[in-house]
């Protein structure tokens, strides 16, 4: 599986910067990453995206349903995303 990664001091420095909540800045990334995910081939319903608050990993997660439609496990996803954001859409983020 590809991993992504955020420099997650980066984001310590940005949100004290910004006089944000880290947690808000982070919720906000992972906003971005699953609008990212729904725009590739073949994205799958009620995925997740989630930021690692440790390691700064990224992933996609992506519930399994039993028989009867009950969710069993969230797995991650090996679909890879692409992250690229201008510096106007990354101001946006955190306005």
């Amino acid at each position: 599986m590809n991993k992504s990664q955020v420099d997650i001091d980066a984001l310590i420095a940005l949100a004290a910067h910004k006089e944000i909540p880290l947690e808000q800045l982070i919720t906000e990334i992972e906003t971005g990453v699953l609008e990212a995910y729904y725009q590739t081939l073949e994205p799958k319903r009620q995925a997740r995206a989630s930021i690692d608050r440790e390691s700064g990993e990224i992933s996609i997660l992506v519930p399994t349903f039993n028989e009867i439609g009950e969710r069993i496990a969230k797995i991650p996803t090996n679909q890879k995303v692409s992250l690229a954001l201008s510096l106007q859409q990354f101001a946006r983020l955190l306005s």
